[in-house]
């Protein structure tokens, strides 16, 4: 990450165990679940996504 351009913001999730099963799934062992998630739900964040 750029030095010039990071930010640092405070994130509050509205459910901590929401979150942690997201975390979970993401970055967790479960490669079968990952990829079913993003197979299924990917597009949904594709705006949020920096690939610039």
């Amino acid at each position: 990450m750029n030095p010039e351009t990071r930010r640092l913001i405070l994130v509050t999730p509205d459910s901590i165990e929401h979150t942690r099963e997201i975390f979970e799934l993401l970055l967790g062992e479960n490669l079968k679940g990952r990829k079913e998630f993003i197979e299924s739900d990917g597009y949904r964040y594709l705006d949020l996504a920096d690939i610039s």
